[in-house]
């Protein structure tokens, strides 16, 4: 890590904790003070997209991790040709970097040529595959820190996750949409002698300690 950018980032985590040394009564200030203080190291195995795989499996069942194609370390070459007609593509290490292929996108809709673009999604027709500028993306964003960069709040969770490759295949819902999103918060642990309904899976077996991360399939 270079010096200019070591100490840039060690301002900005000095100046969101200054910002935030209380959870305060809003969702974003408690999101913000989250960020500045908390360690847990399970937050890294939840921000990284390979990693948390096993963690859904080991609790609920291999039948609620999303189906994965294929995961490609850093410099593996992918095979376009082997993979399904619609697919999901994105890094492992950052929020974004997504690009989903379907049939679905404007035919005319393409990649940019310049691949110099932040954490975003794109949204193209397989007839419009460019697996060059697909490349070219990937390796761009592969080459960034999602960690913090200049402007934005550091977010402690994604430090030190490897810049991997993770092919889906593309889910949609019964109608052919985009399946439903659910998010859940935690963001505090309850006080000694406070009452927790505990989280069960389908089963009603508790979500027990962290395992290993499995192997995955190579692209």
């Amino acid at each position: 890590m270079r010096m200019a950018e070591w100490l840039g980032r060690t301002r900005a985590y000095r100046r969101i904790r200054l910002m935030y040394p209380e959870p305060g009564d809003s969702l974003g200030s408690k999101i913000l003070y989250k960020m500045a203080w908390d360690r847990n190291p399970r937050l890294r195995v939840f921000a990284d997209k390979v990693a948390v795989r096993s963690y859904i499996a080991d609790r609920v069942g291999d039948a609620y991790v999303v189906p994965v194609v294929c995961v490609a370390e850093p410099g593996e070459a992918i095979d376009y040709s082997t993979l399904p007609r619609e697919f999901a593509i994105k890094v492992s290490h950052g929020s974004g970097g997504v690009i989903v292929v379907t049939e679905k996108a404007d035919p005319r809709a393409t990649l940019p040529e310049d691949p110099r673009v932040g954490w975003v999604r794109f949204t193209i027709h397989p007839d419009q595959l460019d697996p060059e500028r697909i490349n070219n993306l990937l390796k761009h964003w592969q080459s960034l820190k999602f960690e913090w960069s200049p402007g934005r709040n550091p977010e402690w969770a994604y430090r030190g996750i490897a810049p991997r490759v993770v092919v889906e295949p593309l889910m949609a819902s019964r109608d052919g949409g985009a399946p439903a999103r659910v998010q859940g918060l935690l963001l505090q642990r309850p006080r000694s002698g406070d009452s927790l309904r505990p989280w069960v899976s389908g089963q009603r077996k508790s979500l027990h300690p962290l395992r290993p991360p499995v192997e995955s399939a190579r692209c």
